[in-house]
């Protein structure tokens, strides 16, 4: 006996559809191969971390060749200025900035070891303490910034021109995202000085 097949609605094959959330593979960073990458050809990922974060004291945890360590250090300087930004007052922004360091940051040593049991120390982003892998703190996250940072420093190895390259919400120091900087300013024009009235005799 012939039975007849109904349409239930879309075919979905291999898409992950209907698959509980828990069970499908997240995408994650490849760092191994990013660092070999940039060895061979002398940029990428830490290249472009380095030049995003020139002027900012995230730059100083750069590392030759650890992907792993320009994509966190991107992440902490972007989330940092989203937590600290619509303050105008400067000592708030301080205030802020330390609570981050000492809440968020696995640039502080009490941080990284607090997730060292949770999240094997990994930067894990703003949000309620214990909520791993959510956020910035997520392997798809991280992997998406990974990749974008390795396709900047391909794009602008050899050129001075890096406009329309992405961000990630760091703007450079000086410019009018984030105006504070060491460069002095330019001095008030020198008034022209009239020349002296002869007297008449």
């Amino acid at each position: 006996m012939a039975y007849k097949m109904a349409p239930r609605g879309k075919n979905n094959p291999k898409t992950g559809y209907g698959i509980p959330s828990a069970l499908l593979q997240e995408k994650k960073p490849d760092y191994a191969k990013a660092n070999k990458q940039e060895k061979e050809s002398g940029f990428g990922a830490v290249n472009a971390a380095a030049e995003l974060l020139k002027g900012y004291p995230q730059a100083s945890n750069l590392k030759n060749f650890d992907a792993k360590k320009a994509v966190e250090q991107v992440q902490i300087a972007s989330d940092s200025l989203k937590y600290i930004s619509g303050n105008k007052s400067t000592l708030q922004k301080e205030k802020l900035g330390k609570d981050f360091f000492n809440t968020y940051s696995t640039n502080n040593p009490n941080v990284k070891k607090k997730l060292s049991k949770e999240a094997e120390g990994e930067y894990q982003g703003v949000g309620p303490i214990g909520a791993v892998g959510k956020g910035s703190g997520s392997q798809a996250a991280k992997a998406d910034v990974l990749g974008k940072l390795v396709a900047q420093g391909a794009k602008t190895f050899g050129q001075s021109d890096d406009s329309g390259m992405p961000n990630f919400g760091i703007p450079k120091i000086g410019t009018m995202g984030n105006p504070k900087t060491t460069v002095s300013k330019k001095p008030a024009p020198k008034q022209l000085k009239t020349p002296a009235k002869m007297k008449k005799c």
